[in-house]
């Protein structure tokens, strides 16, 4: 609550923004808040309802669960960072975000609840193509074409909406970061809550259709619920009046692009992180089920935390652009310390029964939550705490849209491009234990980057803290043995004994 009072803070005298609460007679500020939070869990909870259904309903389409995986991810996550770019670009004149919403969600549910029947029509025309032609690869990029046409526009419409909710309660520079901070974790939370509940219950319960129901169900609560707070609020006025020059569409000119890069970058180490950790986690918890819903679901809430923490910490654009830097830091000394619990997993094991009172902690839920808590979580934070301090260092109001939808984006487009790294190039080249070497050798590059480029003072202190990000960067990828995990592989039962392990 302490934190909605922040956010909710008017702007100053001084501020020449305008205030959305100016024209918001019938809802106070606080309530909007709460209310249009609320509402983004929802979203949250049915996007993730929705990819893990769909990815059972493309099982059909591609015949392998690792094929239907990564399309279904990469179209969900391109479609999410090409709708936060086009709405990011327009929301800045929208007059009523709110109904915008609305909208936005009610096309979602309209096209999910056709989507059993676009992808049974799908699979009847692959399986033509197929009847017609030997070659795989001629039916395996007519199943990813169909696959990304499908999913692409539904995504789109959600990644859509965040920018469009910036638009409705950032009222001053101070608050950007704030807004996207409190909104992207709490998205990102109920996200938690979608992901767990359908890998656990509705897929089980009501079935694929069920479940796709379901989350049109929340779209639609989302949509109706937003519908009532706009037409108690009178029109916005356009943040932009005019076609800005280069300086204000970026906010910080040069830095601008910089930043981009850096977020990109930041966002393929992300999803590296996962597809390593998933892989992992595969041998300890000894199913890809359970390892898929408890990594994510750990690393999406710890997302969510993330984000709504740090902007609670910081104010001005400066810390911002230093807790950037941090955070990378951060996310690479805590991966280097995820590689060595992990390769002392015996002792891990024992701490983790003894701190939680089980016998073993493999056996029950709460035990193996623990266990991937151990490695996952605190870079959980430093990862959520990344695009929440790049949108905050957005210094102009009126890119603020503009400004949030690029850097979303740029982030999902480094997610789709880690996830194809560390699948098909790092792990299959590097093994496990040297792959999160090398993402966290990238992550303190990235914190020497943003220390060069943003850390103000002396050329001799930024050198210093360049070097010594280097030094650490090379001492990770030194000291990590691409036989660490060995025990990760080894079987703990009484018999057998490993002999080899090739990844």
């Amino acid at each position: 609550m302490q934190f909605v009072r922040r956010i909710a803070q008017a702007p100053s005298p001084q501020s020449n923004a305008i205030s959305p609460l100016a024209y918001y007679p019938s809802v106070t500020r606080r309530t909007l808040i709460v209310a249009v939070s609320g509402l983004f869990f929802l979203s949250g909870a049915s996007g993730l309802i929705f990819e893990t259904a769909w990815t059972r309903l493309f099982l059909g389409l591609f015949g392998h669960g690792i094929h239907t995986t990564s399309a279904v991810l990469a179209a969900f996550m391109g479609g999410l960072g090409l709708g936060a770019l086009a709405a990011g670009r327009k929301a800045g004149r929208v007059r009523r975000p709110l109904r915008v919403y609305a909208l936005l969600e009610l096309a979602v549910a309209a096209w999910v609840v056709t989507s059993p029947f676009q992808v049974r029509l799908a699979d009847l025309m692959v399986a033509g193509m197929a009847a017609h032609s030997e070659s795989l690869l001629v039916s395996d990029t007519v199943a990813w074409v169909v696959a990304f046409g499908l999913l692409m526009v539904p995504a789109a419409l959600m990644g859509a909406t965040l920018p469009v909710l910036c638009r409705a309660l950032i009222s001053e520079e101070a608050a950007i970061g704030r807004v996207f901070g409190l909104l992207y974790g709490i998205n990102t939370i109920g996200a938690v809550i979608g992901v767990m509940g359908a890998g656990y219950w509705s897929i089980l319960y009501l079935g694929v259709r069920g479940s796709l129901w379901l989350g049109c169900g929340l779209n639609l609560v989302a949509a109706a619920g937003a519908l009532w707070l706009d037409r108690r609020q009178a029109p916005l006025k356009p943040r932009i009046d005019e076609a800005p020059s280069e300086q204000q569409r970026t906010g910080e000119g040069r830095d601008f692009r910089v930043i981009q890069v850096i977020v990109g970058i930041a966002g393929a180490c992300a999803m590296a992180y996962e597809v390593v950790w998933i892989r992992l986690f595969v041998f300890i918890l000894g199913s890809s089920i359970l390892s898929l819903a408890q990594v994510l679901g750990t690393l999406l809430l710890a997302l969510g935390l993330g984000a709504m923490i740090l902007p609670r910490l910081i104010r001005s654009r400066g810390r911002h652009l230093e807790a950037l830097g941090w955070s990378q830091a951060l996310l690479a000394l805590a991966a280097v310390g995820g590689v060595v619990a992990l390769g002392r997993l015996d002792e891990l094991m024992a701490l983790v029964a003894s701190v939680g009172g089980f016998s073993d902690p493999l056996s029950s839920l709460w035990g193996r939550a623990l266990v991937v808590a151990v490695i996952v979580f605190v870079p959980g934070l430093a990862m959520g705490a990344t695009l929440p301090a790049a949108t905050g260092a957005i210094s102009d109001l009126r890119d603020a849209e503009r400004g949030i939808g690029r850097r979303y984006a740029a982030t999902t487009v480094g997610n789709i491009v880690g996830a194809l790294i560390a699948g098909y190039a790092l792990v299959p080249s590097l093994a496990a234990a040297r792959s999160l070497g090398v993402v966290a050798a990238c992550n303190l590059l990235l914190a020497s980057a943003v220390a060069w480029q943003f850390g103000g003072g002396r050329v001799v202190r930024r050198l210093a803290t360049t070097a010594a990000a280097l030094v650490a960067a090379g001492v990770v990828l030194a000291s990590i043995d691409a036989d660490a995990f060995r025990t990760v592989f080894a079987d703990r039962k009484a018999y057998g004994r490993l002999v080899e392990v090739s990844e």
